[in-house]
């Protein structure tokens, strides 16, 4: 059974939900703790072990870590461990940053590895000193706009945020190319099929079902999503279902009986068996331990 720490950041939901601060753990450990946004971590100096579902790896000036919602980290044996946070609400990312996933580095930058059962899982790499250092200036200029006024502009926020995710992604497919696909443009009938899904997750969908409503053959339907996710369509509806069930969770109080009828999984014993099979525990436990009342 994965612990939590019972104090777990929650951005509020707000179309500009984003958080920035800069961090130095000086000494001890960071206890594993999980996040209802997208987290981006700049690591500026000092050193320490990161621990997630992956396993333990050292960290040091210059990594990066980028964290799906729903992802468990910690630091350990933190020593002057400097970090600079960078946290996204999913509202961000799905409205005011969703044409970035036809872009070529940006969209596999933020889309992140998946394990091929759906699975999120976490991204580091580390980058050269040169656009770290344009990064998190970026951020800091940002940090300085938010602090520095009440009623933030939305074209501020996602402009400064564009050019802060260019500068890593950008260095991210430079050590890793084989990140891009060739010509990473997600076909259009991929684009709406998860469109389709987004909006309508109570459906009963099969692959067929889905393949008729954008036109497509199956099996060609099936190969395309999975070129452009790295999932399978199913497998997608699986992740998205099981995020939206653990925000629902975290944000609301409805009855999790509600919540499985929200999100497409009205038997209770299947939902609790997917939602346990995702997250590591089951609803009841991951509202108790990360959204204590």
């Amino acid at each position: 059974m994965i612990e939590f720490k019972k104090h777990s950041w929650r951005l509020p939901p707000s179309h500009l939900a984003i958080y920035l601060k800069e961090w130095v753990h000086e000494s001890g450990n960071e206890e594993k703790h999980d996040h209802n946004f997208l987290e981006i971590v700049t690591i500026m100096g000092g050193s320490a072990e990161h621990r997630s579902d992956q396993g333990t790896q050292p960290l040091s000036a210059g990594d990066v870590i980028v964290l799906k919602p729903g992802i468990w980290h910690g630091y350990y044996k933190c020593s002057n461990l400097h970090i600079y946070n960078c946290c996204i609400g999913t509202d961000i990312i799905k409205n005011h940053l969703a044409w970035t996933s036809q872009e070529p580095a940006v969209g596999p930058f933020l889309a992140g590895p998946w394990a091929a059962d759906g699975q999120a899982e976490s991204l580091i790499f580390h980058a050269a000193q040169q656009p770290l250092q344009r990064a998190c200036k970026l951020l800091s200029g940002l940090r300085t706009y938010l602090t520095g006024t009440s009623a933030p502009h939305a074209a501020q926020v996602i402009s400064g945020l564009m050019l802060f995710l260019d500068e890593l992604a950008y260095e991210f497919v430079r050590q890793h190319p084989a990140a891009t696909v060739a010509d990473h443009i997600t076909p259009s009938r991929v684009v709406e099929a998860i469109r389709i899904l987004e909006t309508d997750l109570a459906r009963p969908w099969t692959r067929e079902l889905l393949a008729a409503r954008v036109y497509s053959d199956p099996a060609h339907l099936g190969r395309q999503f999975k070129l452009s996710t790295g999932l399978s369509p199913m497998h997608y509806l699986t992740k998205l279902r099981a995020e939206r069930a653990a925000d629902l969770l975290l944000r609301t109080d409805k009855p999790i009986g509600t919540i499985a009828d929200i999100v497409g999984w009205p038997d209770a014993f299947h939902f609790a068996r997917r939602f346990k099979a995702y997250w590591g525990l089951s609803a009841s436990e991951y509202r108790n331990q990360l959204h204590p009342r």
